[in-house]
């Protein structure tokens, strides 16, 4: 594995949220579809520790709502926007805090339909 490519571990994690692998090179991309819509989750390497990971949902209606990977938001001011939401993670930061970020925050209430 080099230092740009996502952990195994990460991957599987991500397929066991429901997201799929739509594109494997930088960034990239997964989709978990939901009621009436999409997530897309954008997942780029900075540098050797540092990753960017942009999170958007896209309502059938609404085409064209994605998540800007290129610009960095730090985590502790993580919340939603009209064009996603993008994190800056550490390598151990994109195993740990964005699968709790996921599992435990965002995908519940997509879940529910108030996404």
């Amino acid at each position: 594995m080099t230092m740009f490519e996502l952990p195994e571990e990460l991957v599987s994690r991500l397929n066991e949220l429901g997201f799929a692998l739509a594109e494997g090179d930088q960034p990239y991309t997964f989709i978990r579809f939901m009621l009436g819509g999409e997530l897309r989750l954008l997942i780029q390497a900075v540098r050797a520790d540092r990753w960017r990971v942009g999170l958007a949902s896209r309502a059938t209606q609404e085409p064209g709502r994605l998540p800007n990977p290129f610009l960095a938001v730090p985590l502790e001011r993580f919340g939603p926007s009209p064009d996603g939401t993008t994190l800056e993670l550490s390598a151990a930061g994109l195993r740990t805090d964005l699968l709790d970020v996921l599992e435990d925050c965002l995908l519940p209430g997509w879940d529910m339909g108030s996404g």
